[in-house]
Parts: C-alpha cells; sequence; structure tokens
C-alpha cells in the first residue's frame, strides 16, 4: 500500500526525484521509460521510509500511554525507574530516549511542571505553608520546589500566593464597586 498525504521530504529526496521524472519525460532520451520507473521506485521507497516512521512516533505514543496515565497518577510520588520502563520493556535510557522524543520534554521536566501545576493550585485555594506544599507534590526540599517554582514562573511561591491574593482581593473590591453604579 502506498500511503497518501502530505509528506514531510525535509531531505528534498522526493522532490529531486520528481525534477529527474519530469526532465527524463519531457527530454524523452533512450531509456527515458526505464529512468521514470527508478524514480517512481524510488518515490515509493522514499514514502514507504516516512510512512514508517511516522507510525514509529505514533507508535511510541502509543506505547507511552500507560506510562504517561501512570506518571499523571503518581506524580506527587518518587517514581521508580523500573516502574516506568516495565511499561514499555525498554532500558531506562531508551526509555527517556523515546518520552522526549514522543512528548518534545525530558520525563524529569515533565513530572516537575505536573508538581509545580498542582503547586500553584494549593497556593491558591490553600493555607498550606510553602514547605507542606513541596512535600504533598513530591518535591524533596522547600528549597529545592521554591527553585523550580520560580524558575517556572520567575516568583518565589510567597510571591505567587500574596500576588494572586491581592489580585483577588482587587477584583472583588472592583466588583463591590461595579455593583453600587
Amino acid at each position: 500500500k502506498i500511503p497518501t498525504g502530505i509528506f514531510n521530504d525535509s531531505n528534498k529526496k522526493i522532490r529531486r526525484y520528481i525534477n529527474i521524472l519530469v526532465s527524463e519525460f519531457k527530454e524523452k532520451r533512450s531509456n527515458y521509460l526505464s529512468a521514470i520507473q527508478n524514480c517512481m521506485n524510488n518515490i515509493i521507497i522514499e514514502l514507504e521510509r516516512i510512512n514508517c516512521d511516522n507510525n514509529k512516533n505514533e507508535n511510541s505514543v502509543n506505547e507511552l500511554k500507560s506510562v504517561i496515565e501512570y506518571i499523571d497518577q503518581h506524580y506527587c510520588e518518587e517514581i521508580e525507574k523500573h516502574t516506568l520502563t516495565s511499561f514499555v520493556n525498554v532500558s531506562y535510557d531508551r526509555f527517556r530516549h523515546l518520552f522526549k522524543h514522543a512528548l518534545g520534554i525530558s520525563l524529569k521536566q515533565y513530572i516537575i511542571d505536573k508538581r509545580l501545576e498542582l503547586a500553584k493550585k494549593l497556593l491558591v485555594t490553600t493555607n498550606l505553608s510553602i514547605t507542606e506544599i513541596a512535600y504533598q507534590c513530591g518535591f524533596p526540599s522547600s528549597a529545592l520546589f521554591s527553585k523550580q517554582f520560580k524558575n517556572k514562573t520567575d516568583l518565589a511561591p510567597s510571591q505567587y500566593r500574596n500576588q494572586l491574593h491581592s489580585n483577588s482581593i482587587m477584583s472583588k473590591e472592583q466588583s463591590q464597586y461595579d455593583t453600587m453604579d
């Protein structure tokens, strides 16, 4: 089966074969039909390779779905390497490569981002201390949590909480004035 659709011809091989094919057809030099057939075969080979590469990427994402679901349920805990690799039966190094290739982000950063999203929510919706939030979100220390949080948001966790709290108060006060009109 020949794949159909739009393909990424980043190395421009298919384009070159098509140009040669057109040139052979226009010029009709000796053995031009054989040359055209060879070009067609090469185009088909390149399309099959592209399709194969696309299927590998799709399979990588599909293989990782169960791992991602597991991470999404356990990101606040210490996640063991062997637990993750057991889902896909590859070495940890290969797994990390597959993960980054499929999601465009490293495993470590994916987990940190998940933890930080929960932390933001807890900072806004609870009165838990920064240390309690750090541990609830799976960070081994409040110092590491604060560093990661500041790297992501350009604010310390307490600044983030205070800023949102003051914005919330301002919004409430503004809405009170709006209802007076």
